[in-house]
């Protein structure tokens, strides 16, 4: 090749002097020049290429269409690079093919066209890209990289899982299209504040952010942000986290949290609401024994007669709220047995009915073949009148509509977090009453505050209210959930555990029915008790009961005082009054001395709790002796202790004559 251009050192010399392979071919594909480099490239010599045809240097599966390639470039002679869209493989010597860029060049010689191609190696890129992209596919992240423009380069599965898009419908696409639509307007802006100062931060500090999936939903995100430069252009690196299950999990948290924080709340409060109920009701033991003892020495149909029965209705009525006070600690007196749910809300229909508006519908849906649970009858009923009445109260002088339904769940220990009260609960079958109206509903204030004592959204002095409800449904180890939304109506599902997995205590106190008739108390005289209570004032009014119908009272303000009395006489009583609670020793602890002395005498365990707090406390003591015990709960009035007293010894008397 004699040609000016080829005669021209300079020429000469830069094309020696190239990085990259250059190579001048001839219009039918002659290779008339190459440099050291395209030696390099392709492993051929110079004089192994020289003069040769340009398809030795192109893979097999190429040859074919190259000439038509070629041809067309010589029509369009322009200045452009060939494979922009995809990678071009050259052919060593050794048969192995070689990933190259080329770029062409138009030469024009005298009239001569020719083809300057200027060949680079690209293998050890794009093995770098390949390490590259492998530690891209590998990152737990999503890699997102971004022009200056905010155009899409790059992006990794990690991106395609989390937004939903293949990788080709990202590349080239502005960044916005991932952008929730009320930011994507200032989002420009952000990029360019960046790349103004470019510096490695986390994205949206102090606040939540979003994507925009494909399918319109928004995910939550966290994003890293790092400047690049490539090619002199700033590029940002954006790595992507989506923090779904995180979300999920701190929500999850948040709300067992405020659960159990609740619950915590309501058991301080139930603690005090016991602690109080039992003193009170030891106070109201005083008074209305010390009254009660007065009328039955005065004339009851005297002035002063009138006035102590007075003082002693109102004693009456304030055991009655001491009694919603330990419902409310769910250490209330319950009569437990096994009842079908069903019919108990079918027994309870027709009041309902009669009860709830004309212009509120009530529909029942009950599941037929409910196992049955063990519970309080009447409490529960009251729990279900409580719950209609809320109902239509909160659906006012409106149209509504009441449901009432019956079903089985079974609660695992995942799904029992949603209840209110939920660490005693044990994973099983529940029975379970759902009641929803279509009322006002209730905000998350009232629903937070609603099982507090005595908090009301309408008139006070309604008394307890939800929060005897609740304390209620603990006590028979169910629970309570409340789903409900402002002017869109409530539902409450209150659940007892299924029957079967719940067992029958064997030994509980005697309670005898306080439904008095004639007994014949001159059996009593002569008759030795012993009362055993740190309430001096309680005792004594105990003493002047009885002495009033003629027993011999022995009194001792202590356990430990007893039980040395008992142990430096024989076993002379008949009958033996212990107070439960009270200091030093208490009377869990004294009814077991009591047992291990295996003395004959009838024991009355008194409290200002509920019976199943008394069996509880003696349960493995009961469990140890055959002796039967009996519980009087405070306060009680003198034919409720002269009563018992004597069923007691009655049937003692019996069993004696009967040995």
């Amino acid at each position: 090749m004699d040609s000016v251009i080829w005669t021209n050192a300079a020429f000469r010399l830069a094309l020696e002097a190239s990085p990259s392979g250059q190579l001048i071919v001839d219009k039918q594909g002659i290779i008339l020049h190459i440099n050291e480099k395209i030696s390099d490239i392709f492993g051929y010599s110079r004089e192994e290429l020289v003069e040769q045809s340009l398809e030795i240097l192109i893979p097999e599966n190429y040859r074919q269409q190259h000439p038509d390639y070629r041809n067309a470039f010589y029509k369009q002679p322009t200045v452009r690079s060939m494979g922009s869209e995809k990678i071009l493989y050259g052919l060593h010597k050794n048969g192995n093919k070689i990933p190259v860029e080329i770029g062409l060049n138009p030469l024009e010689d005298h009239g001569t066209r020719y083809v300057l191609a200027s060949v680079v190696d690209i293998s050890e890129r794009l093995r770098a890209e390949q390490r590259f992209q492998l530690a891209l596919e590998a990152s737990p992240s999503g890699i997102l990289l971004i022009n200056s423009q905010g155009e899409i380069v790059l992006v990794n599965s990690k991106i395609e899982e989390i937004f939903g898009y293949t990788r080709d419908e990202l590349i080239n696409q502005s960044i916005s299209k991932l952008v929730p639509v009320n930011h994507q307007n200032q989002h420009p802006e952000f990029i360019s504040q960046f790349l103004k100062q470019p510096q490695s931060r986390a994205m949206g500090i102090g606040r939540d952010l979003y994507g925009l999936c494909k399918n319109g939903h928004e995910v939550p995100l966290e994003i890293g942000l790092n400047p690049l430069d490539i090619e002199q252009e700033s590029h940002v690196l954006a790595s992507v986290v989506d923090i779904t299950e995180r979300k999920k999990a701190e929500i999850e948290s948040a709300s067992l949290n405020k659960q159990i924080q609740h619950a915590q709340r309501l058991e301080s409060l139930g603690v005090l609401a016991a602690g109080t109920a039992h003193d009170f009701n030891n106070i109201l033991q005083a008074i209305s024994g010390n009254a009660d003892l007065a009328r039955i020495k005065l004339n009851s149909k005297t002035e002063i007669g009138s006035h102590l029965d007075k003082i002693i209705i109102a004693c009456q009525r304030a055991a009655d709220l001491t009694k919603k006070m330990l419902d409310y600690a769910g250490k209330g007196k319950m009569e437990y047995s096994r009842v079908n749910i069903n019919i108990l809300i079918e027994e309870l229909s027709d009041l309902i009915i009669s009860a709830i508006p004309r212009k509120i519908a009530l529909k029942k849906f009950l599941t037929a073949s409910l196992p049955e649970v063990e519970i309080d009858k009447s409490q529960v009923q009251q729990i279900i009148l409580n719950l209609i009445t809320n109902a239509y109260e909160a659906i006012g002088k409106d149209e509504g509509l009441i449901t009432i339904t019956t079903g089985i769940s079974y609660e695992t220990t995942e799904s029992l977090k949603r209840y209110t009260a939920f660490d005693y609960l044990k994973e099983g079958r529940y029975v379970y009453i759902e009641v929803i109206d279509t009322g006002a509903g209730m905000s998350p204030d009232i629903v937070d505050n609603m099982f507090d004592p005595f908090f009301t959204t309408k008139f006070t002095g309604r008394g307890l209210g939800m929060a005897a409800v609740l304390g209620i449904i603990r006590s028979h180890f169910g629970s309570i959930l409340i789903n409900t939304i402002e002017d869109s109506g409530t539902q409450i599902k209150i659940i007892f555990p299924a029957s079967e997995i719940l067992e029958n205590d064997k030994n509980d106190a005697i309670s005898i029915q306080q439904t008095f008739h004639s007994s014949n108390t001159k059996k009593l005289d002569g008759c030795k008790a012993l009362i055993i209570d740190d309430d001096t004032e309680i005792s004594h009014n105990l003493k002047n009961m009885l002495e009033i119908k003629h027993l011999d009272i022995t009194l001792f303000d202590s356990g430990r005082k007893a039980l040395a009395h008992l142990d430096h006489i024989e076993n002379s009583f008949d009958i033996i009054l212990l107070n439960m609670n009270m200091p030093d020793m208490d009377g869990a602890e004294v009814y077991s001395e009591l047992c291990k002395r295996n003395m004959d005498t009838k024991t009355i365990l008194m409290s200002g709790y509920s019976k199943q707090k008394v069996n509880a406390s003696i349960q493995e003591i009961a469990q140890k002796n055959d002796q039967p015990h009996y519980f009087l709960a405070k306060p009680f009035m003198h034919d409720s202790l002269i009563y018992i007293i004597t069923q007691i010894i009655e049937r003692s008397a019996y069993q004696q004559k009967n040995h």
